[in-house]
């Protein structure tokens, strides 16, 4: 793989800001055969899919190109009173990374994925744009903000939760996934969704919660759980498995 670090312009963020792309590399001539936009999570960066997992080797084998931006901690949300992240991950990235990588691909073969804070986002962007984004997986995914609020005991992060989920940059009509997937079926629009929680996980209950209001919803998606904690080993397998799902390897000549 051809591993690209740095940093680009936004306009919605009006900064520069971090990215990391993962492109195949292969001597013969096979463009990939699809992208992943992969979110981190809350107290994680660009680079960290990189260099916690086997992302590399995954995305060499299926034959992907993937993208990893910079959010800081804003909860992948269009802040009220500061940059627009939301619109910048899930419609101005896709341009920059066509404009930048030449990668553009139909929808059934664009996916947002992320885990935890990342795994909310991948779930945002694919119920708010399903007509942009065909694949969509969350891994231990913050599935519910404001229930995810009440257990940040620290101080810091609790300020920020309390500040984002107060002026309206979280609302329950933009923000509650809950909400969006209802308002997704009602496009007619869906994405084929993927999500995974291990079974020791403090957000398992939220996404047992997620998992069976898709479900009621007719979405057909698919839920796995198995033996795991809030961690890296759990992703790393999660991200394989989802890898397996939606972009199989192609066949070695």
């Amino acid at each position: 793989m051809a591993i690209f670090r740095g940093s680009l312009y936004s306009r919605c963020l009006d900064m520069r800001t971090d990215i990391t792309a993962m492109l195949p590399s292969d001597s013969e001539p096979a463009p990939p055969q699809g992208i992943i936009f992969l979110l981190h999570g809350l107290s994680d960066n660009s680079h960290c899919w990189e260099e916690r997992t086997m992302l590399p080797v995954f995305a060499e084998e299926h034959n992907v190109a993937v993208i990893m931006p910079e959010v800081q901690r804003s909860w992948y949300a269009d802040l009220t009173n500061g940059p627009q992240y939301f619109s910048y991950v899930s419609t101005e990235l896709p341009k920059l990374a066509e404009k930048l990588f030449g990668l553009r691909f139909p929808r059934e073969r664009t996916a947002v994925m992320g885990l935890s804070m990342g795994g909310y986002g991948a779930l945002k962007c694919g119920l708010t744009f399903p007509e942009r984004f065909g694949v969509c997986c969350g891994f231990s995914s913050a599935c519910d903000v404001w229930t995810d609020r009440e257990s940040y005991q620290h101080t810091q992060l609790r300020r920020e939760m309390d500040a984002l989920l107060s002026d309206g940059s979280v609302s329950r009509e933009k923000a509650d996934l809950f909400v969006l997937a209802e308002k997704a079926m009602e496009k007619g629009v869906i994405p084929r969704i993927y999500t995974t929680c291990g079974k020791q996980d403090r957000l398992y209950d939220m996404n047992i919660r997620m998992k069976d209001h898709l479900a009621r919803l007719g979405y057909g998606n698919v839920y796995e759980e198995w033996e795991g904690t809030h961690n890296w080993y759990f992703w790393n397998e999660s991200l394989r498995r989802a890898l397996d799902r939606f972009f199989p390897a192609p066949q070695k000549r």
